[in-house]
């Protein structure tokens, strides 16, 4: 793989290696050795340099569903890049489970959906941002500390930090990453005394972190639009000021 090192110009037409889906705006790549979806936004504008939102979908869900998050979150504002998770599900749908094995294949197909839309798509690869709801917000935490040197941020929504595996072993190198996090008061499974132990672990880390808490049941519809404000606040902060 070789996201640091790509031009930012994407230098392969979409249509040369995938095929369109112009209703849902997502491409379906033809050679990737992992399954997964790229959105375009609208308009979208060749010689800019577009920040790319690598979004992992929940247990039992899959990559077809990243059209209405990127609906919810922005049209316009990003590419993104939404990858199968590693592990089936009983019943349908796939997901992340926190396990060796399963950790090393997440961990190539987030690097081969960026690769993919880095080569097809003009990206700004200093703006790539990791993010996920549930199981695959626990993931983004999980590959963003893993691999600091690929993300710009990250985003988790409803989802716990990752246990087992050591998640934190780069701590001095992943301690910079700003972190937008939401839970859901009525969620069973991620609580508020959850919330409050791992919160205190990632203060007690020097973490950058933004928290939203939300009444209801986890609804990405009412979550995302409050995540695109974070995301376009980081990007337009760190834009460069013309001289």
């Amino acid at each position: 793989m070789n996201r640091i090192n790509l031009g930012p110009l994407a230098t392969m037409s979409p249509t040369s290696r995938a095929e369109i889906d112009f209703e849902s705006r997502t491409i379906r790549p033809k050679t990737s050795q992992c399954e997964h979806s790229v959105f375009i936004p609208l308009h979208y504008e060749k010689n800019y340099a577009y920040p790319l939102i690598v979004w992992l979908h929940d247990h039992g869900s899959d990559e077809t569903r990243l059209p209405q998050i990127m609906s919810a979150l922005s049209l316009r504002n990003y590419v993104a890049a939404g990858p199968r998770g590693s592990d089936t599900c009983p019943g349908k749908g796939f997901g992340w489970l926190q396990q060796a094995g399963s950790i090393e294949l997440a961990d190539d197909a987030i690097g081969t959906a960026i690769d993919d839309a880095c080569r097809q798509f003009n990206i700004a690869t200093h703006r790539v941002f990791v993010a996920g709801e549930g199981s695959g917000g626990t993931m983004a935490f999980r590959i963003a500390f893993q691999r600091p040197e690929w993300f710009a941020g990250v985003v988790s929504i409803n989802g716990p930090l990752p246990t087992g595996s050591a998640p934190l072993a780069r701590l001095n190198s992943c301690r910079q990453m700003p972190i937008f996090w939401t839970q859901c008061r009525r969620d069973r499974q991620f609580n508020e005394a959850t919330l409050a132990a791992q919160l205190r672990l990632l203060h007690i880390g020097g973490f950058n972190v933004t928290l939203r808490q939300y009444p209801a049941d986890h609804d990405c519809r009412q979550i995302l639009p409050d995540a695109n404000r974070w995301l376009m606040d980081l990007i337009t902060r760190a834009a460069p000021v013309s001289s």
